[in-house]
């Protein structure tokens, strides 16, 4: 199966975390980084860096532990909004 999902290494260079506050940064020009993030439908921040909406949860989990997660990432305290590293963690199935 492909995907039009960036690629970690990408990911690092479009943009910023930071794992204390939450924040999502994109890199401009001249080393300055500008937060980034919209409230999408589902209450979640979201940003499209190709055209399509990538949730910031799940760039800010690829960019602080090195890789996509293979299970869906939830908020521990439920606000869809809070993407501090402490507050993700990942959904495991219950088979």
């Amino acid at each position: 199966m492909t995907t039009s999902r960036m690629t970690v290494a990408e990911l690092h260079k479009k943009f910023a975390y930071d794992p204390e506050s939450g924040e999502l940064m994109q890199r401009m020009a001249k080393g300055r980084l500008r937060v980034v993030g919209t409230i999408h439908d589902a209450g979640h921040l979201s940003v499209r860096p190709l055209g399509r909406v990538c949730l910031v949860h799940v760039i800010a989990w690829a960019l602080h532990y090195g890789a996509y997660s293979e299970v869906p990432i939830t908020h521990i305290n439920r606000d869809k909004a809070d993407n501090r590293i402490v507050n993700l963690r990942p959904r495991y199935k219950i088979e």
